[in-house]
């Protein structure tokens, strides 16, 4: 029953992307199909069904996690890549705060967090700031 949902979906998926693939070409606009990807969003059709999409011919990949204007996106919106992302930024900072807190004042010091660290932390917030509260705790390399 699900597959055959599935093959609806994906027809109507495959037809739109003809359509956009039309408009693109028309407006002098071009696709790179192998940069391309696809994310079923909290779905098991990819892995329960063959799920296909093509634009003019050219297989579309699937892919479960996406970085979109700096924010990853995973297939369950659970944002668990999006924090372990900030998790590597931030300790980078802290490697280098560590360094240099000893030659600048608490302003300059101050300035280079809200560069470094804050602006990560605050981009976005409304966005994956909703994650559920255990996807905040501490891994193992903080721990």
């Amino acid at each position: 029953m699900a597959c055959a949902n599935s093959a609806n979906l994906q027809n109507g998926v495959n037809s739109e992307l003809q359509k956009v693939d039309e408009w693109m070409r028309y407006n002098k606009l071009s696709l790179i199909y192998s940069k391309t990807s696809y994310m079923l969003l909290n779905s098991n059709l990819s892995q329960s069904c063959n799920f296909n999409v093509k634009i003019n011919d050219n297989k579309i990949k699937h892919t479960t996690c996406t970085k979109y204007l700096g924010v990853y996106i995973d297939q369950h919106l659970s944002w668990t890549d999006h924090i372990h992302n900030l998790e590597i930024k931030l300790s980078q900072s802290v490697a280098m705060f560590y360094r240099i807190r000893y030659y600048l004042s608490n302003n300059a010091l101050r300035s280079v967090y809200c560069s470094l660290a804050y602006s990560h932390l605050q981009y976005a917030i409304g966005v994956w700031g909703g994650a559920e509260k255990n996807y905040f705790e501490p891994t193992e390399c903080f721990t």
